[in-house]
């Protein structure tokens, strides 16, 4: 199988597509408060099932490590919009044929997700700051990218994606996450990771005292007396 030429060209302009609209410094909401938006990076484990095929290899490891970089946009409440690329590390193979030597399957993949906050606990109801635990389901569509010295690529380029995690928000703005991501059939991650908001604080608007009327003094004109 041949990887097809031209994904790196097609995952920067959807990068560059989606991360722009999602990188805005910050919004005003409706109620005053400002919407944020947020930077983070993890690492995790992930499992790679290649399509051998007729190439005449095995898989003889499917699990790697990799990392992931996303960044986000928290619309409301309850919904986020996010982009990510991910390096999903390599899964190993070889071959019973002593004239083909071992060789492995890199995987790598770029692509944006909405995320739905299902479940979150007293301290971040009504509040943009998304403080305490919580726990989100996410999909969305990723390109898939493979590369391999032994010619083998995945079964589609664009892939549905989707999983499930648990975030952390603390008091300085930074945030825990720990989540799954699933890729089709091809892929999958575990991962942990840290990230930082910006842009959460109330807009406060300025309501100026009342001030007193002025008082104005009517005098009273006096009356020569007469002559």
């Amino acid at each position: 199988m041949i990887i097809k030429k031209g994904l790196i060209k097609k995952t920067g302009v959807l990068f560059c597509a989606l991360a722009s609209p999602l990188l805005v410094s910050s919004a005003v909401a409706d109620d005053g408060k400002q919407r944020s938006w947020y930077l983070g990076a993890g690492l995790g484990i992930t499992e790679l099932d290649p399509d051998v095929g007729d190439t005449g290899y095995n898989i003889s490891d499917e699990s790697g490590t990799g990392f992931k970089l996303f960044a986000g946009y928290d619309y409301s409440e309850v919904l986020t919009f996010e982009a990510f690329y991910a390096d999903m590390g390599s899964a190993e193979l070889n071959s019973p044929f002593h004239s083909q030597p071992d060789a492995s399957v890199d995987y790598s993949t770029l692509g944006a997700s909405v995320l739905w906050y299902f479940w979150r606990n007293a301290e971040s109801q009504d509040d943009f700051s998304r403080k305490g635990l919580q726990a989100y389901l996410h999909g969305g569509l990723s390109f898939l990218n493979s590369s391999s010295s032994a010619g083998i690529s995945q079964d589609n380029d664009v892939q549905v994606q989707y999983g499930a995690g648990l975030e952390y928000g603390l008091d300085n703005d930074f945030a825990l996450r720990a989540g799954l991501d699933l890729y089709d059939k091809d892929a999958g991650m575990v991962f942990v990771g840290v990230m930082k908001r910006f842009g959460i604080k109330s807009k406060r608007s300025i309501v100026s005292e009342p001030q007193p009327e002025p008082v104005i003094e009517v005098v009273e004109p006096v009356e020569e007396p007469g002559v």
